[in-house]
């Protein structure tokens, strides 16, 4: 908060006197002055301080996704689909709006196992999921003709792209219903006529940065893979091709601000293309933040949460239930600090690992509930078993049959007993707890999900899918 100070006259016996009075304004809301346009953009696309948990709460994140072509360069099978990391997308962000969604792509995805999520499930997303101010969390945008032509012929060019009768006619009968609404009411938005192709002409015909930058970024093959494929396909010379590139980077481009999103998703390590080609203004960034919102760092943070929530969040109803969990938005501030890392798979390794202090031997010996007795007299076993055990092999006949076998069968299930026995909240875990939000519906882990999460995040870094 800043001061303002006022100065008052008084009299005393020395004379006339001007006396300070320091006030402290309330905190500055851009938002509800319509006058101050620099306030309210850098309000939507400054990033929070660090943990400055109030501003990342008043940090609207607001995200796009081509997702028909969301593809990564390994393109390997248990790659997700953009379809699969929609919860994860809704959990990020206060919106999403998805560019042109296919339920045909969408079945061959569930088909090859790269997303669980159904078109039906998708629908009813669109429908119901709602912010605190009734507004829709996940919104459709595409051309009139896709969305209202059956036979239109940019259907017919695209893979999976074909009507289908029951997605596409919901999707028609919203954008439909919404066309008196305002805008940041509508489900599905309505996108001009394209102009990518009169700009790629105007970017060749006068040699460009953009054109320079996309005919470099063509030839060195620093393209997001569907981008890339399209630009293969096109028939002719290398100008051709890279006319592809600069018409879809326009149209990428228009996309993005009919959403009035600020960030797009995108899988791929080349995804910085888009913006450098185009040379969209990067956003504005609070001068006190050390990090900062990219492509990369956003796509990253979001599949680092997707792989924590594979066994999770698979249908509309699992999806809907978290969204209305009264802590989302406690975790959505812990996942925008991730996306604001360059390395949010490493970052929430070592901050768990921080936060994961075991308990100790003098705790478990003074047990302070049941749970803490039935621990602490498991550890008692497994120590009493390993003590008769070293017995049995310096002298066997020193120890009873019946005493050998139940110290022989301890020995052996120790192990497995302590984990099963770990269904208490770890008393002294003081780290994030984004990931067992979504990995196991709570916020409260135990020791044995606080090992399986630092399990799987290592897996997962040492296999290169999250960094």
């Amino acid at each position: 908060m800043s001061p303002i100070v006022k100065t008052r006259p008084f009299c005393s016996d020395l004379g006339p006197i001007r006396r300070l009075e320091v006030h402290l304004l309330p905190p500055y809301l851009p938002e509800f002055n319509p006058t101050e346009q620099l306030w309210q953009h850098t309000g939507r696309s400054s990033l929070p301080v660090e943990g400055d948990t109030i501003q990342c709460e008043r940090f609207a994140v607001r995200l796009f996704c081509h997702i028909s072509e969301f593809q990564a360069e390994s393109r390997k099978p248990d790659d997700p689909s953009g379809y699969s990391l929609v919860p994860t997308m809704l959990l990020a962000g206060e919106s999403v709006t998805l560019w042109a969604p296919s339920a045909r792509q969408m079945d061959a995805a569930r088909q090859s196992g790269t997303t669980d999520l159904s078109w039906r499930d998708l629908l009813v997303l669109i429908r119901d999921a709602q912010d605190d101010d009734g507004r829709p969390r996940l919104r459709v945008i595409a051309r009139k003709e896709w969305l209202f032509d059956p036979d239109c012929a940019s259907r017919q060019r695209i893979q999976h792209g074909l009507w289908h009768a029951e997605f596409d006619s919901a999707i028609r009968q919203m954008a439909e219903d919404d066309q008196s609404r305002a805008v940041e009411e509508k489900r599905v938005l309505v996108a001009k006529p394209e102009r990518g192709w009169d700009w790629a002409r105007e970017q060749i015909d006068g040699k460009t940065r953009a054109f320079q930058l996309a005919r470099i970024h063509y030839a060195k093959r620093r393209l997001p893979p569907g981008l890339l494929d399209k630009a293969d396909k096109k028939a002719g010379t290398e100008i051709d091709k890279v006319g592809v590139v600069l018409r879809d980077v326009r149209n990428h481009e228009d996309a993005l601000a009919a959403a009035r999103a600020a960030f797009p998703v995108e899988p791929s390590i080349y995804g910085y293309a888009i913006p450098a080609i185009s040379q969209r203004p990067a956003p504005k960034r609070d001068r006190r933040a050390k990090e900062e919102f990219t492509p990369e760092g956003i796509s990253n943070a979001i599949r680092v949460a997707h792989s924590l929530s594979r066994s999770r969040l698979r249908t509309a109803d699992e999806i809907m239930k978290m969204l209305g969990r009264p802590d989302v938005k406690e975790m959505r501030v812990e996942l925008k600090r991730l996306m604001a890392a360059p390395n949010a798979g490493e970052k929430l390794l070592n901050e768990i690992e921080r936060g994961n202090q075991a308990i100790s031997w003098a705790e478990a010996l003074a047990p302070k509930s049941t749970y803490h007795l039935v621990q602490s007299l498991s550890g008692l076993a497994v120590v009493m078993a390993s003590l008769v055990s070293g017995l049995i092999a310096s002298d066997p006949s020193a120890v009873p049959r019946g005493t050998r076998d139940l110290s022989l069968w301890l020995w052996d299930n120790s192990e497995g007993l302590l984990q099963k026995l770990s269904f208490r909240p770890a008393p002294n875990y003081t780290g994030p707890r984004l990931p067992f939000f979504v990995a196991y519906d709570r916020t409260d882990p135990t020791y044995s999900q606080i090992n399986k999460v630092l399990e799987t995040l290592r897996q997962l870094i040492s296999e290169g899918k999250i960094r």
